[in-house]
């Protein structure tokens, strides 16, 4: 019997037993097919989870009017025709022992956010909500509907309800929260209507009721139907807590069997922080929420927030915090993490760090999703034993060379990796330093975990010469060498008191008055850092904004991190030459001026470490370089380029 006994325990409701009281959240993939059909790659993607052993899955949204769609690979079910391809998926999930409930939703106002919106891609895309608002990012004013075109959005809601019954789901989910248009309705900050939807709390709710009613009308008392509601939205102008409550309250009445009691909104980036947060925010943020409406109801409520680990979701439901518990990224990392959990193997779960890179910001790309340590996302099933096994050399200890040396040995390599540090993980230790950020050593951990349960052969602190390599007689090799510091062609950078980024992470000491030169993500980042320290710092950027390495998710997070803290940001600015006391620096075409400064830390950038690849190129019979020997980029290409290389060997 597993240690977790609350969230292995069943439930059942409406006749429907779920396995236990784990819920993959309804995160969207972009792995529908163009013509938002359910396809194979978005089916394997399910039922890798439902293997897992996730109890209730709720699948990414489907948008019940193709004007309401936001992006190419999202899921539609706005007519009959796709039907079939549903039935074939819920098929395949229940053939595992999960449930699967499909999420329903309409973008409303939101939908201006959307490129494909820019782009003409949907050209009947339309930006629609309860009031002519404007969006907050764009600017675009949606149409506010009218009585008659509510009406119509209520029918088509029931429609894809009884088309995902007859699909053979064991339900839906109503989509009543993050700012898309149920939640829009009952939200202060979005309806300012002034008739039988608007005004009073009694007539904003009238819309998700009336839609949750005829979802029953069209589906019977046999059907499943979940609730999504944000607890805070974190808007401009703030539905209380008293409201939502009052919600939930209603809608229990009417009928509806779950409560998924969320949090935030998606319509600027500093809201989509709140919606998915990153790992600078607390594990189980919302679930004070869930616990707030739980005390005021009595069907079942699913908390969710960063609730990675089974520890803590063992602890929200022992605690009474809510019923079930859902998790999106945690099962994106790890779709096994259940049955881990439940076998008592926790600690060989890729846990999920929060760092929102190959999710939401490969979302807001408008690409398929994927996972900074997991790979294997949208391409479930590929990795498969090797048809003969090689002697593969790995040379370089970081994220990308442990992934390379990890998935070869699985496919079943002899594997060897050479380390010249005493201790593996590369730069993975320094990306885990800044503030908010510690969680980033997990991905290190469980790389080790598996090397050992992998039996890799390791070699620490062995600088390998290509010699060494060629003597070992190696099938095939791998160089991930990674990258060092660049040092910038800027008079005094060889003083004494002037010393990188990396340095500092390392733990070298500085003085009190520190300039760090260079605003990119890890300039930031090290910035940040420094004050935490209790330093004073002055950020240098030569140009016109900071972070802009970085992808939309991240930025927002440090410069709302930034606006806590008295560092200093210079923008546009050069450094001329660096002294013992001072920096001198120009502002576009202004005059040089001095900054004081005891320590001046350079984030300029990083270099390739290429020279035994160089020396190995047509001595070994296969020769790869991955990460940052190829070109200096982020943990995410290391760990993907170490991947697909090992799937090639």
């Amino acid at each position: 019997m597993s240690q977790y006994k609350h969230l292995f325990n069943p439930i059942t409701v409406r006749g429907v037993t779920i396995r236990n009281r784990i819920v993959m959240a309804p995160m969207n993939t972009n792995f529908a097919e163009s013509d938002g059909s359910v396809g194979e790659r978005f089916t394997r993607y399910y039922v890798e989870r439902g293997k897992g052993g996730t109890g209730l899955l709720i699948v990414s949204s489907a948008y019940i009017d193709a004007a309401a769609k936001k992006r190419v690979g999202s899921l539609l079910l706005d007519d009959d025709r796709f039907i079939p391809t549903s039935k074939a998926f819920a098929t395949a999930v229940h053939a595992t022992g999960a449930k699967v409930l499909q999420q329903l939703n309409h973008n409303g106002r939101l939908l201006t956010s959307s490129k494909e919106l820019k782009t003409s891609v949907s050209a009947s895309a339309t930006i629609v909500g309860p009031s002519a608002i404007p969006h907050l990012s764009s600017g675009a004013i949606p149409h506010a509907l009218t009585v008659g075109e509510i009406r119509e959005l209520v029918e088509k809601f029931g429609q894809a309800a009884r088309r995902a019954k007859e699909a053979g789901f064991d339900g839906v989910e109503l989509h009543g929260s993050h700012g898309y248009l149920i939640n829009e309705f009952y939200s202060r900050y979005s309806n300012r209507r002034t008739d039988e939807y608007g005004g009073s709390l009694e007539n904003r709710m009238r819309f998700p009721v009336e839609v949750y009613r005829r979802v029953r009308e069209l589906t019977g008392d046999d059907f499943l139907v979940s609730f999504r509601i944000s607890g805070r939205e974190f808007a401009p102008i703030e539905t209380p807590i008293e409201e939502i409550i009052a919600l939930g309250q209603r809608l229990e009445q009417e009928g509806v069997d779950f409560l998924h009691v969320s949090a935030g909104n998606s319509e600027i980036p500093a809201m989509v922080l709140k919606m998915i947060p990153p790992s600078s925010m607390p594990r189980g943020c919302y679930v004070e929420y869930a616990a707030a409406v739980k005390a005021h109801v009595g069907i079942p409520v699913i908390a969710v927030g960063r609730i990675n680990t089974p520890e803590l979701a063992e602890r929200i439901l022992r605690e009474g915090g809510a019923d079930l518990v859902a998790t999106g990224r945690a099962l994106i990392a790890d779709p096994y993490w259940p049955e881990k959990a439940l076998n008592d193997e926790a600690d060989t779960i890729r846990r999920c760090i929060a760092c929102n890179q190959g999710c939401m910001e490969f979302l807001a790309q408008e690409r398929p999703i994927s996972c900074l340590h997991n790979p294997e996302v949208g391409h479930e099933g590929e990795i498969l034993p090797a048809g003969k096994s090689k002697n593969v050399i790995v040379v370089g200890g970081g994220p990308g060379g442990m992934e390379a040396a990890f998935i070869a040995a699985v496919r079943g390599h002899d594997v060897s990796l050479y380390e010249q540090e005493s201790e593996l993980g590369g730069q993975i230790g320094l990306t885990a330093v800044p503030p908010g950020k510690e969680e980033f050593s997990a991905v290190g951990d469980f790389l080790k975990g598996e090397l050992g349960r992998r039996k890799v052969s390791i070699h620490l602190n062995h600088k390998i010469t290509a010699d060494e390599v060629v003597q070992c007689l190696p099938d095939v090799v791998i160089v991930a060498t990674g990258s060092h510091p660049l040092i910038p062609a800027i008079p005094g950078a060889d003083r004494d008191n002037v010393v990188t980024a990396w340095d500092v992470l390392k733990g070298k000491p500085v003085g009190h008055n520190v300039i760090v030169v260079g605003g990119g993500l890890v300039g930031t980042e090290t910035a940040l850092f420094l004050s935490q320290k209790g330093k004073h710092v002055v950020l240098i950027e030569m140009l016109d904004d900071i972070v802009q390495d970085a992808g939309s998710l991240s930025r927002a997070r440090l410069k709302e991190a930034l606006k806590v803290t008295d560092i200093e940001i210079k923008c546009a600015t050069k450094v001329s030459r660096m002294g013992d006391a001072a920096v001198t620096v120009v502002c576009g075409d202004g005059p040089e001026y001095a900054i004081p400064a005891e320590t001046v830390v350079l984030a300029t950038g990083t270099e390739s470490e290429n020279t035994l690849y160089r020396n190995l190129e047509g001595r070994v019979p296969e020769l790869y370089a991955i990460g940052d020997c190829v070109a200096p980029r982020k943990l995410l290409e290391a760990i993907h380029e170490g991947y697909a290389v090992a799937l090639k060997i």
